[in-house]
């Protein structure tokens, strides 16, 4: 199998198609976080618009997402009709043939209709699976989520879903992975601080790796970037803000990032990992984005353009 290289969605830009959407918008209202803005952002006056809530958006982020080598998308779970899932709504209806998706679960409450739906969609061509397993990602270890991955198991009758747990540390692994038995283990990010270098921080992502890998198989995380500095001016409702202050490294150069990337082939290539997760298609005010982005009236490619190069020239000799 080749190996597939895939990107998590945070789909926060809903506008005001939910609360959330609102607050995110705001978090990056300041010029000085205008780098960060997605392709699709508009501007009215001096606010910002950052609304990934149309079919035509959506197609682009497909497109844009294939041509450079990307995978798949791991989407955030959301629940139905939250207004959050609009995009996801939207990724699934429009029945493009590019992509694969998945979910990650743990981020909101799911139910047991929920997991109906996704077992459903298990049957779908453009779920990601694994020797024809459905790849399930894990964030959170608590009793409620070991429920409904029980409820999967039992239910999804000729599949046998795969599940990845997104840890923070060894000692979550250990217990995440005995308790939920699972597949394989990764990480949502690798956080940092103080404006710590991006290669001391891809240097302890690439040692966590190494950790994981003691424990269970690992699908290798590439954060491509952390600053919550944003949410530290204007905070969000659903974490305490007062700390992101600190919460920031240096972003990657462009040869950090490939480097970084290149890495993290080689090791799923040695360890035989079939998957590889990227933090994040669109985590834009966390500071973890591959998307293009827009700069001077023009998009900016410039992430996705190493990660291509790095997929060109190491996978597809």
């Amino acid at each position: 199998m080749k190996k597939m290289i895939g990107a998590i969605r945070w789909d926060a830009w809903v506008g005001d198609a939910n609360p959330v959407g609102l607050e995110v918008e705001k978090t990056l209202s300041n010029s000085k976080y205008y780098h960060r803005l997605p392709f699709y952002s508009k501007f009215n006056g001096d606010k910002v618009k950052i609304r990934c809530i149309d079919e035509d958006t959506i197609k682009r982020e497909v497109e844009y997402a294939y041509e450079y080598g990307i995978d798949y998308f791991a989407f955030c779970w959301y629940p139905h009709n939250s207004g959050l899932d609009i995009p996801r709504r939207i990724f699934l209806n429009i029945k493009q043939n590019l992509l694969k998706w998945c979910l990650i679960l743990g981020t909101n409450p799911f139910n047991k209709e929920d997991a109906d739906w996704l077992i459903k969609e298990f049957a779908s061509d453009s779920y990601l699976k694994i020797e024809n397993r459905p790849v399930i990602f894990l964030f959170d270890v608590n009793e409620s989520l070991y429920k409904i991955v029980d409820y999967i198991r039992k239910k999804s009758n000729e599949y046998l879903p795969y599940f990845v747990g997104l840890v923070w540390n060894v000692e979550q692994a250990k217990s995440m992975n005995l308790l939920f038995e699972l597949d394989a283990l990764s990480q949502y990010a690798t956080p940092g601080k103080d404006n710590l270098s991006y290669n001391i921080l891809s240097s302890l992502e690439e040692d966590k790796w190494k950790q994981y890998l003691d424990i269970n198989k690992v699908v290798p995380w590439v954060t491509t970037g952390r600053d919550k500095r944003p949410r530290f001016d204007n905070p969000v409702s659903w974490e305490i803000c007062d700390n992101f202050v600190r919460e920031f490294i240096q972003f990657p150069t462009i040869l950090e990032l490939k480097h970084h990337f290149k890495n993290a082939i080689d090791f799923s290539r040695v360890n035989e990992s079939d998957l590889i997760l990227i933090y994040a298609w669109n985590e834009f005010d966390e500071g973890g984005f591959i998307e293009p982005t827009l700069s001077n009236g023009k998009i900016n490619f410039d992430k996705l353009e190493a990660i291509k190069d790095v997929i060109d020239k190491n996978l597809k000799m």
